[in-house]
């Protein structure tokens, strides 16, 4: 191996920080000729014919596993083949000794040539294992041949044909190039559906296909005339309108009655105490929501299966309680929002509460931002702009150009402190750790009372107070 001019390569040291590999001729190797503090240097041999040179190059361990010759550049290598085996040799030998060597271990030589038991015998056991190891850091110079492929072009490609034949897609196209970028699978599915469809059309004679077709009329041969008589006989059996109106119907009411089987296995005191842990959760005594958007028979299947499954009528209530609690479809109390879950609803929430303090208005786009509580909390929202919109149609005059009718206008109450506002279908955000919520283009701002301006006035001043 032979470092690049200008260029690095590897190089393997010991555990001693001698090179395995001079890197600067192939086939030498050194030894060290002078140790100071962290640095030391090597010799190397170098001949050509009958002339012999002595080199030094000098090895810095602070730089790293790096070689440096005399003009000051680094070289670094992999040891690789028998030439390691000259490390042990003087640079004070005869000349003979390492000549004989450098011919028996000669770089020319195969990798077959160099396991030969001659070779190998002539080194120590602790040599040949070293020989082992390094040759896996040998990188043949040229591809073998099984190595050496070469590329197949479009338009020697071949692809299968739907009559099972392969043909290069040179014969197929006059510009196979187009399908360069494109699968052989993608490529042969688009043969084999324009091979359907022009055996289809093929089958549809006219008088401009066929002399003897009558102007006006189709006949149908082969393959088209096939596919017609099966959408025939499809249309026959095919079942009527009716049918298929009282088939629905009737999974409709199977899909029902499996939905309240749950409530129909239950016998009469089951059936009343469900009614009546119903008639609780929707109480107005129930204050762990503000509102349950789910109908009563939602509420009694869910509670039924509790019961079905062995909870006592109190725990089924509890846990009943405690989910519709955790449901984000619920108009929930602000101080369940932290701790609301609203993956199910992709990221959406229904709360209500009053206003205690609205912002002055920090960026551009948004409309109102402040502060929502109730008993149980106070969270911070923020309407923006563009979560209001107007739909609009094309005006019926023509020669009204670009003019367009408003059809419904959607847009957020203006709000006030005090107000008592439902906030249904916003996005829950976080912010500096706690919980907000936003304003979206299907969101609902609904204000249930205003209060009066000296009530108002008064709040605020609470607020400002605290």
């Amino acid at each position: 191996m032979v470092a690049p001019t200008g260029r690095l390569a590897e190089s393997r040291i010991d555990a001693n920080w001698t090179p395995g590999d001079s890197l600067f001729e192939p086939d030498m190797a050194g030894t060290v000729t002078a140790t100071t503090g962290r640095n030391a240097n090597f010799l190397f041999a170098d001949q050509i014919d009958e002339h012999r040179t002595t080199i030094e190059i000098g090895y810095d361990r602070t730089a790293g596993p790096t070689l440096v010759d005399p003009s000051g550049d680094r070289m670094i290598g992999v040891a690789s083949g028998l030439e390691t085996t000259t490390r042990t040799r003087s640079v004070t030998a005869t000349t003979q000794e390492p000549e004989r060597a450098d011919s028996s271990l000669s770089t020319d030589r195969t990798g077959a040539e160099l396991h030969d038991e001659p070779v190998l015998a002539s080194l120590s056991p602790a040599e040949q294992v070293r020989l082992e190891r390094l040759r896996a850091f040998d990188v043949p110079t040229e591809p073998t041949p099984e190595e050496a492929t070469d590329g197949v072009s479009t338009a020697e490609l071949e692809v299968l044909l739907p009559d099972g034949q392969l043909t290069p897609l040179g014969e197929l196209f006059d510009e196979p190039e187009q399908f360069s970028r494109s699968s052989l699978e993608s490529i042969e599915y688009s043969l084999a559906t324009e091979a359907e469809t022009r055996k289809v059309t093929d089958g549809i004679l006219t008088a401009r296909t066929d002399p003897d077709v009558p102007d006006g009329e189709i006949e149908l041969i082969g393959h088209a005339k096939w596919l017609d008589n099966r959408f025939d006989e499809y249309a026959a059996a095919r079942p009527s309108s009716a049918d298929l109106a009282a088939a629905r119907a009737t999974r409709e009411k199977e899909a029902y009655n499996e939905r309240i089987r749950p409530l129909t296995e239950l016998d009469a005191d089951q059936h009343a105490t469900v009614s009546e842990l119903v008639d609780q959760l929707l109480s107005d005594g129930f204050d762990r929501v503000v509102e349950i958007r789910k109908s009563r028979l939602t509420l009694a299947i869910a509670l039924a299966k509790r019961l079905h499954a062995g909870v006592e009528p109190a725990s089924a209530l509890l846990r009943q309680a405690d989910a519709e609690a955790a449901d984000p479809r619920n108009v929930q109390p602000i101080g369940n929002v932290r701790y609301l879950s609203v993956r199910s609803t992709r990221g959406r929430l229904s709360t209500q509460g009053t206003i205690l303090r609205l912002f002055e208005n920090t960026h551009p786009e948004i409309k109102q931002a402040g502060l929502l509580g109730d008993d149980t909390g106070v969270i911070k929202f923020a309407i923006w702009k563009k979560s209001e919109w107007d739909e609009t149609r094309p005006t019926p005059d023509p020669t009204d150009v670009g003019g367009r009718t408003l059809i419904r206008s959607h847009r957020h109450p203006e709000l006030a402190v005090g107000d008592v506002v439902r906030c249904e279908d916003v996005v829950k955000r976080w912010w500096d750790g706690n919980p907000t919520f936003e304003t979206r283009r299907d969101s609902t701002l609904t204000v249930l009372d205003r209060p009066t301006d000296e009530a108002a006035t008064t709040s605020d001043r609470v607020q400002v107070s605290r």
